[in-house]
């Protein structure tokens, strides 16, 4: 069996999919990882998944917001380095981000997706933002999400219960936020959930 991972906070329909074959696969927002995540509340390594015999183990790495499972909108949080074994139709959240976990039977010949995922969101992200999600655009956006460092982004811890009521607004309150102090372009990113449905939501501002 394999591993099948749904991007359910991506707001799109059908979801997002990527498919780990191999033994393990690291989870996270940096470019070195298997599966990349281009969201603030996704440490750089954030998450791997081992496969042991026919079972599949999700171990927190150290992230900053935490890495959940279960089978509800309240998932129990993992301390790091403490595996835990994925069922078929469990949901993970990485940080703000919702997975739901599929096992299926590997095909000959096709495509896993893990190339194209984080493309995909962050294109996904700008356009529900309302901005034009040239090939450039994705790109700029990409690089900066991957080279946020985790100690410097502002959200919630994952205790908190409904971890994923943050304002746009709130984002770049100078009150709450001030701003950075970085020739860089910021992404700033907001993940809006109703009913259970999730808006992947990008703003890139320019700082003098």
């Amino acid at each position: 069996m394999a591993i099948q991972l749904e991007v359910l906070s991506a707001g799109m329909d059908p979801a997002p999919t990527v498919v780990i074959n191999g033994r393990r696969a690291s989870l996270g927002r940096g470019a070195h990882c298997d599966v990349r995540i281009p969201d603030p509340s996704v440490s750089s390594l954030h998450a791997s998944i081992i496969k042991r015999g026919n079972n599949y183990l999700l171990t927190d790495e150290g992230s900053q917001f935490g890495t959940g499972v279960g089978t509800s909108a309240q998932p129990v949080w993992l301390a790091p380095d403490s595996p835990r074994v994925l069922s078929c139709g469990e949901h993970i959240w990485l940080g703000q981000i919702e997975l739901r976990v599929r096992l299926v039977e590997p095909q000959r010949g096709a495509q896993d997706g893990l190339e194209d995922l984080a493309r995909t969101l962050v294109h996904a992200g700008l356009s529900a933002a309302g901005l034009n999600p040239t090939s450039e655009l994705v790109e700029r956006t990409l690089v900066e999400l991957t080279e946020l460092p985790d100690e410097e982004i502002p959200l919630p811890p994952p205790e908190d219960p409904s971890p994923l009521r943050v304002g746009v607004a709130d984002l770049f309150d100078e009150d709450k936020h001030p701003p950075w102090k970085t020739d860089l372009f910021i992404a700033g990113l907001a993940l809006l959930v109703t009913s259970g449905c999730a808006l992947l939501y990008f703003h890139l501002t320019s700082l003098s």
